[in-house]
């Protein structure tokens, strides 16, 4: 085999080994900016998920320490946008010393009667622009964010069907069956989304844990 022959070889190999190093690093720096970007969007739905549950938790009564403790961690070592001051953290915080028939008194105490939660559908707007970047992402990140999206949809149907049961105690000429029917369905509601939501904030966690 001719030298040039040899030497128009090595050159084929090193252009095909230097494209595919290219590639790689190309991959590489795609994935490091979108785990980068998609951290802070999971901790901000977590922490406002939160916040939510513990709502949810005091309208239908069943608040308790464990919840308080776990609500107060993620709260605490938050710092992004709309994060607590130290002065509310502080606040929250000293709920962690009551016990839990105190949480209920105090569940109580709080209670607007008449008055539904301002439940809204949440999303992770820029992971749903991202889907088709994500296959440079671990198989196990892909699984953990796809199975997030999942529960974030059926957290969103809940809500819908939460609105639902709400607007029909206040639908004009409604049965008294009717209205009965849907206050036990609101009831149950509560207990449905916060649990959803703590599914949430539990699925971001592993996931935060994966990406890092």
């Amino acid at each position: 085999m001719s030298e040039l022959v040899i030497g128009v070889l090595i050159a084929g190999l090193i252009g095909i080994g230097t494209t595919l190093v290219l590639d790689q690093f190309r991959r590489w720096r795609l994935g490091s900016d979108l785990k980068s970007a998609l951290i802070p969007e999971l901790e901000y739905l977590q922490v406002l998920l939160a916040q939510v549950i513990v709502d949810l938790r005091l309208k239908d009564r069943s608040i308790d320490e464990e919840l308080i403790r776990w609500i107060v961690d993620i709260n605490c070592t938050y710092d992004g946008p709309d994060a607590r001051s130290d002065e509310q953290k502080k606040r929250f915080a000293d709920l962690t010393s009551l016990s839990n028939d105190e949480l209920l008194k105090y569940a109580d105490a709080t209670a607007v009667k008449g008055k539904g939660l301002e439940l809204k559908k949440y999303d992770l707007a820029f992971m749903r622009s991202q889907l088709t970047q994500l296959s440079v992402l671990p198989t196990r990140v892909q699984s953990s964010l796809l199975i997030l999206l999942f529960r974030i949809d059926i957290w969103n149907q809940g809500v819908e069907h939460y609105w639902l049961y709400f607007n029909c105690t206040f639908t004009a000429n409604a049965s008294p069956q009717l209205i009965t029917a849907a206050y036990d369905n609101l009831g149950r509601s509560y207990g449905f989304l916060a649990t959803q939501a703590k599914r949430i904030c539990d699925k971001i966690s592993d996931t935060i844990k994966l990406l890092q």
